[in-house]
């Protein structure tokens, strides 16, 4: 048969097309009473969203998980939006869902793209939403993308024009700031970008952190133990000499912004009340020997700032993470034309798949023993990843990534080949980040139709038979072997994820063609 020859970013952009008016979508109400003045605010958002989404609702307690996936099997939603007061809101609360929604169906993934809708008091939730409203009606965009980075260097320093290749190929222009943590007139450049983020669409912040603020000092002293504390609530952010300067929340909250997206890297960035004293943010919050839980004051929560400025969304960590992850959900949002609900469940889709839909996250408890359970560091970040704001909606036009590309070539009634085209370069999607193998973590990764092959009615990936060859430049065997192959059904389709890893050391940044034979079995 003749080949099916596609882009990539056509072939997978079916992942998510379904349009928001025509959506299963349900909104949760977390524990919210009309009878309480503090609440109507978030059922005014709650009641706003149902109407925009024609969507289903329910009262869900936060306490019984059970009912909460008997009503998800029940309506089978593609989109979920927790409306909630910040307060029960933390990483433990999201583990459990996120848990919770990879176990409605057979698959090792996500059931349904989900995200929480939330502010400091009921008045700045209706706001939040009233931003999404905004974004989604936008015809003014000025496509302007501005990032803000911390960097281990003596001169702050302004690229012009730089953002990822995607983000300029869609026609965003926008300028990097990068903050050095030993430079003196570090200031400088730091009003400049807090000035330029208040025309921004787009907003993406990387560096080191804690819920309160951007570290701008070097993340080396998490490791000087004599310089760390017992964690006092009083103590957090102690810094009488001035040798830890953040960019604080108190700073974004006076900003007015334009309802951009915003994407965060930095470690804990998401939280908006409740905080659990990790290990990461020992320099800052102090050390806690026990599971402790720390209360955001008002005005202190990074999320929170942002959502008073004016964000129309927020793709951020509610615990630690590796920045990474937002680059990674970019690449996917601006390839595929992604809701921000599917590009954020792109992360904790290949957490899962990694995982092989087995995912082991630690759940502490407040006053218990800190300790590690089986979780993997990596994953453990990669599903601390939440979207707050609207999952159906879709800011970005898909965009042709010409350095990536998948042909799809029947062969008979069932199977055929699958062909990853990756030019020389960085691809977000290369790094292995949540797999196990350290010794092949470099990898080429498809996501395709499995109907385009004739295999939509298989039932898992362990009913093909899936070889791989690869070549590099001048078609010199390149040592790629099959790492993951898996089904998935969602939203009505089935999709076939095909993964091939390398020792990093022979491919990284090469051109590489990867082939993956299917056959059912």
């Amino acid at each position: 048969m003749k080949a099916l020859a596609v882009w990539c970013v056509l072939l997978l952009a079916n992942a998510v097309v379904s349009q928001e008016a025509g959506s299963r979508y349900l909104v949760v109400k977390v524990a919210l009473d009309a009878s309480r003045d503090t609440d109507r605010g978030f059922l005014a958002a709650a009641a706003a969203a149902q109407q925009r989404h024609d969507a289903a609702t329910f009262d869900w307690d936060g306490a019984d998980y059970d009912a909460l996936a008997a009503e998800l099997r029940l309506k089978q939603p593609e989109n979920v939006l927790f409306v909630t007061r910040p307060e029960h809101l933390d990483v433990v609360r999201h583990r459990r869902i996120l848990l919770l929604t990879s176990k409605l169906d057979d698959d090792w993934f996500v059931d349904c793209a989900f995200g929480y809708l939330t502010g400091r008091d009921g008045d700045a939730c209706e706001r939040f939403w009233q931003h999404i409203e905004q974004r989604r009606a936008r015809t003014d965009e000025s496509r302007n993308w501005t990032a803000l980075s911390v960097a281990s260097m003596d001169q702050s320093m302004v690229y012009r024009d730089s953002l990822p290749a995607l983000a300029e190929t869609s026609g965003y222009r926008g300028d990097h700031y990068y903050f050095g943590t030993t430079d003196p007139d570090r200031e400088r450049v730091v009003a400049q970008a807090l000035a330029a983020t208040d025309t921004a669409d787009v907003l993406h912040f990387s560096g080191n952190g804690d819920p309160e603020g951007i570290w701008l000092f070097p993340d080396q002293r998490n490791l000087e133990r004599d310089k760390h504390w017992p964690y006092d609530p009083a103590r957090v952010g102690e810094d009488p000499d001035g040798v830890m300067p953040r960019l604080m929340a108190e700073r974004f909250a006076e900003r007015a912004w334009r309802a951009p997206i915003v994407w965060s890297g930095t470690c804990h960035s998401g939280a908006v009340d409740r905080v659990f004293v990790e290990g990461d943010i020992v320099s800052t919050f102090g050390r806690a020997e026990r599971v402790t839980v720390h209360r955001l004051p008002a005005g202190h929560s990074l999320a929170l700032a942002w959502l008073d400025a004016g964000a129309a969304a927020l793709l951020v960590p509610i615990a630690a993470n590796h920045g990474m992850s937002a680059s990674m959900e970019i690449d996917f949002a601006l390839q595929h034309g992604a809701s921000l609900g599917e590009a954020v469940k792109s992360s904790w889709d290949d957490v899962l798949l990694q995982a092989e839909g087995e995912l082991a996250l630690d759940l502490p408890v407040e006053g218990e023993a800190q300790r590690r359970g089986g979780e993997h560091v990596m994953q453990g970040g990669g599903a601390n990843r939440v979207l707050l704001g609207d999952p159906a909606l879709r800011p970005f036009a898909a965009t042709t990534n010409a350095s990536e590309t998948v042909v799809v070539e029947r062969r008979g009634e069932r199977g055929g080949i699958v062909t990853v085209t990756w030019a020389a370069g960085w691809h977000p999607h290369g790094w292995d980040i949540y797999g196990v193998d350290r010794a092949r973590d470099w990898r080429a990764v498809a996501r395709v139709d499995a109907a385009t092959l004739g295999l939509e009615g298989v039932a898992d990936g362990a009913a093909l038979d899936v070889q791989v060859t690869a070549t590099g430049d001048g078609d010199v065997e390149l040592p790629y072997t099959l790492q993951r192959c898996a089904i998935e059904r969602h939203a009505g389709k089935v999709w076939l994820h095909l993964q091939a890893n390398a020792p990093r050391a022979q491919v990284q940044r090469k051109a590489a063609t990867v082939r993956f034979a299917v056959a059912p079995r």
